[in-house]
C-alpha cells in the first residue's frame, strides 16, 4: 500500500487526532510534558530493540539495553546516529513485522537526489494531517475550509487544465510549474473565482503571487492565512510576501521522514517543535557558522520502521530562549539548510526544486539527478543510473518529456548520463544549482 492510497482516511483521523490527542497533550504542565517524552522516548526504544533486526544488532553492539540502560534524552547520545546511507543499505532490516500489516509505502529524495523509501504507519500519516490542522488552525481554519494549494499538482498532459478543485478537500490546486507573471492574470481569474479563505504553497511561488498582486495593485480580502512549506522560507521572501498579505503568514518545517515537525506560532517568532511528534537534538558542528547546529531526531509514532537520531540533513539555529543543550527543546529559530535553488525560465517563472524529484522517484535503475542552469534558457540534467544502456530506455524518454513539460518549449536542455555531478562554493552537490 502507498502513502497516497490511505490519504483520505489519515486526513479525517487526523482531525480527530488534533482536536483529542493534541489538544489533550498541548495542556500538559512542563513537568508532566517531560515525563511522557521520557515514556515514549524509551518506548521507542525498547520496542526497536526488541522487533527489528537493526537496532537489536546495533544496541547489543555497543552493550545498551533501553529496558535498563535508558535513563532520559542525555542518554540517546550513546547511540549512533542513522543516516540515510544506511536506511537505503538496511531497508528491512529496519522494518518491525509486527506493525507492517497496516503500513504504508512512502518515499523521499530529500536535499540529495538519491530515493529513499521508508514505511509509515496510518496513524503517523494521521499525526502529520493532525499537526497541519493544528498549525492552520491558528489562522481560523475549519474542517473543508476553501483552501488553494499553488503546489504538488502538475498537469498530466499537455492539453490539461493547469489547476483542478477536489471537492472532497475543498482545495484549488494550481500547477507552481507553469505560474509566472505571464500566466498570472489567467490564474487570478480562477483564484478570484474561487475565493480561497487560505493558500498553502511553495514560498518561491506565494513569492510570485504576492510580486503580481502587489504590481497590479489587487488583493484577495478573503485569505485569512498562507502557508508555507517544502522549501526555506527566506527572509527577504516573508518580506514581500507580508507587505502583501499582512502578518498572516505561517512556516512549517517537516519532511517525509517520520521525524519531527515545527511550525510558526502566533506569536511570527521561530518554529515550535511538536514535541509529541518526534524528539530533537541540537548538535554542535564546527564546520558550521557560530550558532548553527546540526538537527538529529527521533521519530515517537512510528513502530513499522523507527528512525532514531536521524541525521536530518538540515541545519537549524536555536532559538535564543532555548539553551544549547537543553534535553527538552521546543523551538528553533530558523531552518538553514532546506532551500533548494529555483530554476529560471525565459517567460519569467519560477520552478521549485521538490516536485522535480517525482519525476526520477519512480524511474528504475535511477540512483540520482541533479539539474543544473547555467544560463537563461539551459539546462544540463545530470542523472547517475545503473541500468544498462539507460539512454535506450523507454524510462528515459518518459524523463524527457516530464521534464520538457515543466520547463517549457525555450529551454535548452542537454542530459548527461553516469558523468561527475556539480558542486557549489561549499562543496556540497545540490540538486539544483542554477550558476548565473
Amino acid at each position: 500500500m502507498h502513502k497516497k492510497s490511505i490519504r483520505r482516511l489519515a486526513q479525517l483521523h487526523g482531525w480527530w487526532t488534533c482536536h483529542s490527542f493534541l489538544r489533550r497533550t498541548s495542556a500538559y504542565s512542563e513537568d508532566r510534558r517531560q515525563a511522557w517524552i521520557h515514556r515514549q522516548l524509551q518506548h521507542t526504544l525498547v520496542t526497536a530493540y526488541l522487533g527489528t533486526r537493526y537496532y537489536a544488532e546495533v544496541f547489543k553492539g555497543i552493550g545498551f539495553d533501553p529496558r535498563t540502560d535508558f535513563t532520559g534524552p542525555e542518554t540517546l547520545t550513546r547511540l549512533p546516529l542513522l543516516t540515510k546511507e544506511i536506511i537505503r543499505e538496511r531497508f528491512h532490516d529496519l522494518i518491525n513485522p509486527r506493525y507492517r500489516r497496516f503500513s504504508a509505502q512512502a518515499e523521499t529524495s530529500g536535499t540529495t537526489g538519491m530515493p529513499m523509501r521508508m514505511l509509515l504507519n496510518e496513524s503517523y500519516i494521521a499525526l502529520d494531517y493532525a499537526c497541519m490542522y493544528q498549525m492552520w488552525s491558528q489562522a481560523g481554519y475549519r474542517f473543508r475550509d476553501r483552501f488553494l494549494a499553488l503546489r504538488s499538482y502538475v498537469p498530466s498532459r499537455a492539453e490539461d487544465s493547469l489547476w483542478m478543485h477536489d471537492q472532497v478537500q475543498n482545495t484549488l490546486f494550481m500547477s507552481a510549474y507553469h505560474f509566472s507573471p505571464g500566466t498570472a492574470a489567467q490564474y487570478m481569474q480562477a483564484i478570484t473565482s474561487f475565493q480561497p479563505k487560505f493558500i498553502r504553497s511553495y514560498p518561491s511561488s506565494l513569492l510570485v503571487l504576492a510580486g503580481y498582486l502587489e504590481r497590479t495593485g489587487q488583493s484577495l480580502p478573503s485569505v485569512k492565512g498562507v502557508f508555507t512549506a517544502s522549501e526555506t522560507l527566506l527572509p527577504h521572501e516573508r518580506e514581500v510576501i507580508q507587505c502583501v498579505f499582512g502578518p498572516i503568514l505561517f512556516d512549517w518545517y517537516g519532511m517525509t521522514e517520520p521525524t519531527l515537525v515545527a511550525y510558526e506560532g502566533t506569536d511570527h517568532d521561530g518554529l515550535n517543535i511538536v514535541w509529541q511528534y518526534g524528539h530533537p537534538e541540537f548538535i554542535p558542528d564546527a564546520t558550521l557558522a557560530p550558532g548553527d547546529c546540526r538537527l538529529i531526531a527521533t521519530s515517537l509514532h512510528n513502530p513499522v520502521m523507527p528512525f532514531i537520531r536521524y541525521d536530518t540533513g538540515d541545519i537549524i539555529t536555536p532559538h535564543p530562549l532555548v539553551p544549547l543543550g537543553e534535553p527538552y527543546p521546543r523551538k528553533i529559530a530558523r531552518v538553514q539548510g532546506r532551500k533548494d535553488d529555483v530554476i529560471l525560465t525565459p517567460d519569467g517563472r519560477q520552478l521549485p526544486s521538490v516536485n522535480f524529484y517525482t519525476v526520477f522517484r519512480a524511474v528504475p535503475g535511477v540512483v540520482r539527478f541533479q539539474i543544473v542552469q547555467s544560463g537563461a534558457a539551459n539546462i544540463v540534467v545530470n542523472i547517475e543510473s545503473t541500468a544498462e544502456g539507460f539512454d535506450r530506455h523507454p524510462a528515459f524518454l518518459q524523463v524527457q518529456e516530464e521534464l520538457r513539460s515543466r520547463f517549457g518549449p525555450d529551454m535548452q536542455v542537454a542530459y548527461r548520463l553516469n558523468q561527475n555531478f556539480e558542486t557549489n562554493a561549499d562543496g556540497k552537490t545540490p540538486v539544483v544549482l542554477r550558476r548565473f
